[in-house]
């Protein structure tokens, strides 16, 4: 995994209110790999987790790629998560002002399963944007000129690649906003302009 920020604390991150998290470059990369017919390669990664935030810009100027590659006999699984924002806090009394995260640098999630047999068992899920609003909060996401996210696995498009994937149980407090380039599948419970 690559770093864990809640509303209490932060690793290997300067926060300070509204201030840029992602300025540089991380790479997270999982690989899991078996021999045995009889075993499971999984192989699991995510870049950034945040949770328990309101009223903050998250903001990525910078790059994030994120890899899962699993290679088995008989069945192999990966997982990539470039960015995965979970709105869900009990304590979130300064909720009036909108969670936002804003991208013009790169993010990009890879997920590559690979098998040694025929008809055996590969899956394979990336998402390079993923976000859970389950709280009344207004949630925004704005992917400005120059900004780019992508989902691919097995290096190419997939119905399993999503580049968004914004889930709210109030779809009237979503507002995502492309002016970038998104490849991979987007899957929106709100407002999407492009």
């Amino acid at each position: 995994n690559g770093i864990y920020i809640n509303g209490r604390s932060t690793t290997n991150m300067i926060y300070n209110g509204n201030e840029d998290l992602s300025t540089s470059e991380i790479n997270v990369k999982a690989i899991a790999t078996t021999r045995k017919a009889d075993k499971l390669a999984s192989a699991e990664a995510n870049g950034i987790y945040i949770s328990e935030f309101s009223d903050t810009v998250f903001a990525n100027f910078g790059k994030i790629e994120v890899t899962a590659e699993s290679n088995s006999i008989n069945s192999s699984e990966a997982i990539a998560q470039g960015i995965y924002v979970d709105i869900d806090s009990d304590d979130n009394d300064t909720a009036e002002l909108p969670f936002v995260v804003f991208n013009a640098g790169i993010i990009t999630a890879k997920a590559n399963a690979t098998i040694n047999e025929i008809n055996n068992d590969e899956s394979a899920e990336a998402t390079a944007i993923s976000v859970f609003n389950d709280e009344d909060i207004n949630f925004q996401l704005r992917n400005e000129n120059g900004g780019i996210i992508t989902a691919l696995i097995n290096d190419k498009l997939d119905s399993n690649a999503y580049a968004l994937d914004i889930n709210s149980d109030d779809a009237e407090k979503v507002i995502v906003s492309n002016s970038g380039i998104v490849r991979g599948n987007i899957d929106v419970n709100g407002k999407l302009t492009n």
